[in-house]
């Protein structure tokens, strides 16, 4: 049966089609993501409403489009064959093509979904998306051949930025543990292999098992069934249908490529610049290597000492070091004048207190920097990587440093717009201390649109504060401190804050941040212009 696929409700008056991830003859899947756009405010993903074969294509890449507008004609297949592929696709969801096999008999009736269900599967199950890069396997809480319940917590790893616990996605019997505490592991990595409840153990037999693909006859096959169904893509990806194709035909696993798109989504740009850097890896790491024994012999002649970094401290060399070479970055200074401000702050301490939050100065920052940036939504932004554009994040999030004794964590205060001061006083202390007790959840060290570094407990001038890549500007405060100001007429003692701002110099030009600089002084200088 032949029906039209149309856009839903894209709530925005119009959009730009920027990928079409399928093609005539293609099979495409329920909630498959087949259409990226691009509207105003956001880009949006766009699933296929049904199944079946696509036999005509209504839109084209470049195409401005609206609700309700057709996107294909779709073949919709039998309900029988429906029900049957769709029983083979949930089974097959997380598994790889050399581990989908059952015991089967050809000269038995074709098994209807219920009866594929019954089929004794032993399971690989794969690491959830971990939300950072790699973790170490602490400790595993249950053993071979253990019961466990969906949503049981089974791994207990260590990442650069928290300790978690790993849920079971689905009930059954632990066979075997593909991982082991000391283990260095990423996203998709197998972890264990599991038989489901109420299926035979016995149900992978090397010897006598065939495809699972083996009792569909060939009347009942989709015309055209893409390799996805058996190797599905990974749920924690975030790229369109063409840079999955894409990555398919290089054989990239996408799960290792970093996305620099709005909300960390894979491009073209990231694909290419990954398989570059892939073909340069074995002369850069044979170049290392030499030059990593050299200095270990020169060290070892001199007796030096060698003081291993902590994870977090590995991990931020990184990342600065990326910064570099994706920046240009120039640094301005200035001075805001908070004499008023922390009068008024030790006015309110006690009250605050009362309501059990410290009120400090890096609040007052955090509620001048949201005005700030929404006045100046380039400072609240990410270049794009062909260097045509720029993308401007419509949340303002605010990542702030915390001195621990592992190293700098990065906590991010998110939707800083929604909060009132004495709320960000209570969010920035409460997440400080899980910086420092090393508890801080993945989802609140990421997300952040601009960061501010204060050193102001430590002491110090001015600093030059590296960029926190792929964002575009940073803000740096030291140790306020009393200074003679002139008013016209004699030197008044007023307590100055010195300001950093280090930024993109692609992004943003001289005098748009020194505009930004001063204003920023000024909403410190006299806090009733954050109320205008």
């Amino acid at each position: 049966m032949n029906t039209i696929v149309s856009f839903p409700d894209l709530g925005t008056e119009e959009a730009t089609v920027l990928e079409v991830g399928f093609a005539q003859g293609d099979w495409i899947r329920e909630n498959q993501i087949i259409v990226v756009l691009e509207s105003a405010k956001a880009t949006i993903d766009v699933p296929a409403t049904k199944e079946g074969q696509v036999q005509e294509v209504l839109i084209r890449v470049g195409q401005v489009v609206h609700s309700g507008e057709p996107i294909l004609k779709l073949e919709t297949m039998a309900h029988a064959t429906g029900e049957l592929v769709v029983a083979l696709q949930e089974i097959s969801a997380t598994l790889s093509p050399d581990q989908l096999i059952v015991k089967t008999d050809v000269a038995k009736p074709l098994p209807d979904s219920a009866q594929i269900e019954e089929k004794a599967l032993d399971q690989v199950i794969s690491l959830p998306d971990l939300g950072t890069d790699t973790a170490t396997v602490s400790n595993l809480l249950v053993q071979e051949g253990d019961s466990i319940s969906k949503d049981q917590p089974v791994v207990v790893l260590e990442s650069s930025k928290a300790s978690m616990e790993v849920p079971a996605p689905r009930a059954g019997i632990v066979r075997q543990w593909l991982i082991h505490p000391g283990q260095t592991v990423q996203s998709g990595d197998p972890m264990f292999r599991v038989v489901l409840p109420g299926l035979a153990a016995t149900a992978l037999l090397p010897n006598d098992s065939k495809p699972l693909t083996s009792p569909i006859s060939e009347s009942m096959q989709p015309r055209s069934v893409p390799d996805s169904v058996y190797m599905p893509s990974k749920a924690g990806v975030h790229a369109g249908p063409a840079v999955r194709r894409l990555a398919r035909e290089l054989g990239v696993d996408l799960e290792k490529v970093v996305g620099h798109g709005p909300h960390q989504r894979i491009l073209k740009e990231d694909l290419k610049s990954w398989v570059k850097h892939q073909l340069s890896a074995a002369t850069a790491v044979e170049e290392l290597s030499s030059d990593q024994e050299r200095q270990e012999k020169a060290m070892h002649a001199e007796g030096a000492t060698l003081l291993p970094l902590t994870r977090i401290q590995v991990i931020s060399a990184q990342r600065l070091a990326q910064s570099v070479h994706h920046v240009v970055p120039v640094t301005q200074f200035e001075q805001a004048d908070i004499t008023e401000l922390e009068a008024f702050r030790q006015q309110e301490k006690a009250a605050a207190q009362e309501k059990g939050v410290s009120l400090t100065v890096l609040a007052f920052v955090m509620k001048a920097l949201e005005k700030m940036l929404r006045q100046y939504p380039r400072f609240n932004s990410e270049f794009k990587l062909d260097g045509r554009g720029i993308y401007l994040r419509p949340e303002r999030n605010i990542g702030f440093a915390v001195d621990t004794e592992q190293g700098l964590m990065v906590p991010v205060l998110k939707n800083i717009q929604d909060q009132s001061l004495l709320d960000l006083a209570s969010r920035i202390a409460e997440l400080s201390r899980l910086a420092r007790d090393a508890s801080l959840k993945p989802d609140q060290m990421s997300g952040a649109s601009f960061t501010v570094s204060s050193l102001g407990s430590v002491g110090g001038t001015a600093f030059t504060p590296v960029i926190n890549w792929p964002q575009v500007a940073i803000l740096g405060l030291s140790r306020a401190s009393i200074q003679p100001i002139w008013d016209g007429k004699a030197f008044q003692p007023r307590l100055m804050l010195p300001l950093s701002l280090t930024y993109d110099h692609r992004v943003i030009d001289g005098a748009l941040a020194a505009r930004f600089l001063v204003d920023l002084s000024r909403q410190l200088g006299d806090i009733r212009r954050m109320l205008l």
